[in-house]
């Protein structure tokens, strides 16, 4: 898990891995505590269990929650590009007629292409996933839009339709496993 509650009696801090959670160290450090405790107290009350995280970040909760926001609100419009994407076969900068503006002209050729090529794949592979969304029945759409798109927890989903999460979770699993099967039809994995 890449954040963790720590000091569970108090709920004092949570620690965040950089690396899990952001893909890189920032600033040489690993790690992130967030609390509701000043930098001081923090470093005083829990200055022993603190250790095995230096160098780390210190984080306000509301830094951290703006952070985590942030983050969030990216992957709903990367997944709202996708859907778009999906719908009406446009790729951000690359139209079929695949313009190329003034800032390209200064870039490397090849760089372009492995730009363009890498976006076409990109275009296919939404194109699967869209068919493999289509395969499924309304409520298993319905469901996966919900959780992987929307980003609902199975709670949430099953607050909404009246169900129970057990329902909503085996709904989930029959619609992944034939999406799955469809996308590995349509390229079988390696192995």
């Amino acid at each position: 898990m890449s954040r963790k509650n720590r000091n569970q009696k108090n709920n004092v801090y949570v620690v965040i891995n950089l690396i899990t959670e952001y893909g890189c160290p920032l600033n040489g450090c690993r790690y992130a505590v967030a609390s509701s405790l000043g930098e001081q107290q923090l470093r005083r009350n829990c200055a022993k269990e603190l250790t095995e995280f230096e160098p780390y970040i210190y984080l306000t909760d509301e830094m951290a929650k703006a952070i985590l926001d942030g983050r969030r609100n990216v992957t709903r419009w990367n997944m709202a590009n996708l859907r778009h994407e999906n719908f009406c076969g446009y790729v951000d900068g690359f139209t079929s007629g695949a313009n190329i503006t003034r800032t390209d002209a200064a870039r490397d050729p090849a760089e372009i292409l492995i730009e363009r090529e890498e976006a076409e794949k990109k275009k296919a592979f939404s194109k699967k996933v869209y068919e493999a969304l289509n395969s499924l029945t309304e409520t298993q759409r319905r469901r996966i839009i919900r959780r992987y798109f929307e980003e609902k927890t199975l709670g949430e989903i099953a607050r909404e339709e009246g169900v129970s999460i057990t329902t909503v979770e085996n709904i989930l699993k029959r619609a992944l496993n034939s999406m799955r099967k469809i996308l590995d039809e349509a390229e079988p994995v390696k192995k």
